[in-house]
């Protein structure tokens, strides 16, 4: 498991930074979506400096997003995602579960199983569904990120496939660690991982609004009722 610190670094940091940047050194990034997760993540990669930005591509169906990836972070952005994995040698999926079959049909062709490596934050996408319109070989990682990574304080559990090897996840382990805690688990576990950290942090987020609109009802500012209320 590899934390994500804060503040001054110790050995254990810099060392395990040090090994993600080894891992990613040369590879080149593709998202194949360009949603927030996606964001939160060129971000992490980015602000590591474990992949600079001119070998990082996005591909968004949104003008919108493709403007955005490109004006503020500087990362090229396409409508074409076979030109993302033309691009890249580790690739993101990062697209809504009822789109991950129509991606995966484009993106068949111009896969590489020698090249590249998939990685999917897709909910509820297996790693067989993953590999089934892929070439024979295709190496896959199953990823649950939760919102908490859009500010560096997230956590994502990992899962191979079947012709994953472990250092096929640890490289997407390693990118994943610029964002977030990472932990590899079975896969058997991933729906469980959806609710316990996918899912549940919301319900706490919930619980603080609520505990804020006490306060408030009591004559708080909303500042202060957020920091009472939001104090470990």
């Amino acid at each position: 498991m590899r934390v994500l610190h804060h503040g001054a670094a110790d050995e254990d940091t810099l060392s395990s930074q040090s090994t993600s940047l080894t891992l990613l050194q040369g590879r080149s990034l593709g998202l194949l979506g360009a949603g927030n997760m996606a964001e939160a993540l060129a971000r992490g990669v980015i602000n590591s400096g474990a992949i600079p930005t001119q070998r990082l591509i996005a591909s968004d169906v949104s003008p919108e997003r493709r403007t955005y990836f490109k004006e503020k972070l500087g990362i090229n952005a396409t409508t074409e995602n076979a030109e993302v994995v033309k691009s890249s040698d580790v690739l993101v999926l990062c697209v809504k579960p009822q789109q991950v079959d129509e991606v995966l049909q484009q993106i068949a062709p111009f896969f590489d199983a020698k090249k590249h490596i998939l990685a999917s934050i897709c909910a509820g996408v297996t790693t067989a569904r993953l590999e089934a319109p892929l070439p024979s070989g295709a190496r896959t990682v199953r990823v649950m990120p939760n919102t908490p990574m859009l500010v560096g304080l997230g956590a994502s559990c990992l899962s191979g496939g079947k012709s994953a090897s472990s250092a096929d996840i640890a490289v997407v382990e390693a990118l994943f660690s610029s964002a977030s805690l990472t932990l590899r688990v079975e896969e058997k576990m991933m729906d469980a991982i959806t609710g316990l950290s996918g899912s549940g942090p919301a319900y706490l987020f919930y619980l603080v609004e609520a505990m804020v609109d006490a306060g408030m009802a009591e004559g708080f500012s909303r500042e202060q009722a957020t920091m009472l209320a939001s104090r470990p």
